[in-house]
């Protein structure tokens, strides 16, 4: 290759370089902290005697915009007396990963909840999908001037994409205005799911303080103990099961962008993320620790066990009545086809990352629900009914097929979006009825 070349090469690359400015940022802007620590206050949302609450899994923007599809769906479908609908009785909403964006902005931007115009609510549904409809990666990774953020670390594009889903989304606002709109009943209270890639334990954003959850995994392990496996050397972790909140940090998460949970919760290493949190209370023993927070779905692809240790303490501390309760999971997630035979015809890298994170999901959802059925041993646990949304509950084999070819990325094509709309139709159908009979205590 002659010199002259390379020589202009070399010119050309620098002075692009030098025109749309370099992309790095310094590292301790990546980390979120705060000057002082903030003491959190203890809060506790009243749901009333009936627990409602909704999780939206992972599957990035085929979950974002799913979720939004069925939202709508219930908002439209799933009527009450009174002139209410279902989604105005939603105490909490658990989500993960994509979902965690839908989730936002579905918190954030809602109609007031004594706004009762169905054109009003017709016009935020359509800016709802249509905003889950976007193309992220090209937003934030390749616009004009911008293209050089492909060649950041994985933590500075965690960086970017949380100042563009302040940009797209969120505004900038933070938990305390969340709180607000949730004490004033306009919206349900939000706990975005995390995963701390330090210790293995799982983390949350929310209002929440922790003394509104109960153990979880970690206290249905104890019930082990006295079993042969309890009794015996297999090495369960001491704290892998365990959940941490911002006040283990000591941090106010009244003060925290809303964007840096969600930056958190798709994070996806090695490609994007962690995010790093300042540990102000250095619970790793080390001088100015961090704890970097990833994708939330590395713990429950769901966001289904969050939402039982809020109940189960519901149940066992609460001093209210209790008649029932109802989660209903907004399910993305494709599930892997045991008679596709590409990976023994075909195995190549993308099919077989692909179907490794099918199984890996799976798994991963049937330990929740084990979870669960171990949680049975409470009696009024029993009184729990689950709704699952997805598009495999409904009998359309070329529907699920053409659901199934929805890649999981940042970005969705026009008639992948239509596909979900039409599915979340169909889906909220076949289960309306159900739901209905679960809220009304039959």
């Amino acid at each position: 290759m002659p010199k002259t070349f390379l020589s202009r090469l070399v010119v050309s690359t620098l002075t692009i370089l030098l025109l749309t400015g370099c992309a790095h940022i310094a590292p301790s802007r990546l980390v979120y902290r705060q000057p002082e620590p903030v003491k959190n206050e203890v809060w506790k949302h009243d749901d009333g005697d009936y627990f409602l609450a909704v999780t939206v899994s992972t599957g990035g923007s085929r979950s974002a915009v799913w979720s939004a599809a069925v939202l709508r769906e219930l908002f439209k479908q799933v009527e009450l007396d009174e002139d209410r609908s279902i989604l105005d009785e939603v105490d909490y909403i658990s989500c993960v990963s994509s979902g965690s964006l839908s989730s936002a902005y579905y918190c954030l931007k809602k109609p007031l909840h004594e706004n009762k115009d169905e054109e009003d609510y017709d016009e935020f549904f359509k800016e709802f999908i249509g905003e889950m409809s976007r193309n992220i990666e090209k937003s934030v990774f390749f616009r004009p001037r911008l293209w050089s953020r492909i060649l950041t670390s994985p933590m500075e594009k965690a960086f970017f994409l949380k100042n563009d889903f302040n940009l797209y989304y969120l505004s900038g606002l933070t938990f305390e205005y969340l709180q607000k709109r949730t004490e004033r009943g306009d919206t349900p209270v939000l706990i975005v799911n995390g995963t701390v890639m330090n210790s293995g334990d799982k983390f949350l954003f929310t209002t929440l303080h922790r003394s509104n959850f109960a153990a979880g995994s970690e206290g249905y392990l104890k019930g082990f103990r006295p079993t042969p496996i309890g009794n015996s050397n297999v090495p369960f972790e001491n704290k892998i099961y365990s959940t941490l909140y911002a006040e283990d940090l000591g941090i106010s998460i009244r003060d925290m962008k809303i964007s840096w949970a969600i930056a958190s919760s798709i994070s996806a290493p090695p490609l994007i993320g962690p995010v790093p949190l300042m540990n102000r209370k250095k619970l790793l023993k080390k001088p100015g620790a961090y704890f970097h927070i990833s994708d939330g779905g590395v713990c429950d692809p769901l966001g289904l066990e969050t939402v039982l240790q809020l109940l189960e303490n519901r149940i066992n501390v609460d001093e209210k009545d209790y008649r029932g309760a109802m989660i209903i999971v907004i399910d993305a997630r494709r599930r892997i086809n045991q008679n596709d035979t590409i990976v023994s015809e075909n195995i190549k890298a993308k099919e077989l990352t692909s179907r490794t994170n099918l199984i890996y999901s799976g798994q991963a959802m049937y330990l929740t629900y084990v979870t669960y059925m171990l949680s049975l041993q409470n009696e009024e646990l029993k009184k729990v009914k689950i709704v699952h949304i997805s598009p495999y509950v409904i009998d359309d084999k070329e529907l699920i097929e053409e659901f199934e070819k929805i890649p999981t990325r940042l970005r969705i094509k026009k008639k992948d979006v239509e596909i979900l709309e039409k599915a979340a139709v169909k889906v909220v159908g076949k289960v309306r009825d159900e739901i209905i009979k679960n809220f009304g205590g039959e």
